[in-house]
């Protein structure tokens, strides 16, 4: 598929939302820990 290209764009609002709950790497890392250890 060919990229689309525009001229004339500018961008007309900016938001973020922070998320309700903060997950750290170690979590991740922890309920990922039996899956990566079958790649060993």
């Amino acid at each position: 598929m060919k990229p689309l290209f525009f001229n004339n764009v500018a961008i007309e609002a900016v938001a973020y939302v922070l998320p309700t709950k903060v997950v750290t790497s170690t979590e991740i890392e922890s309920q990922l820990a039996a899956t990566m250890a079958r790649w060993a």
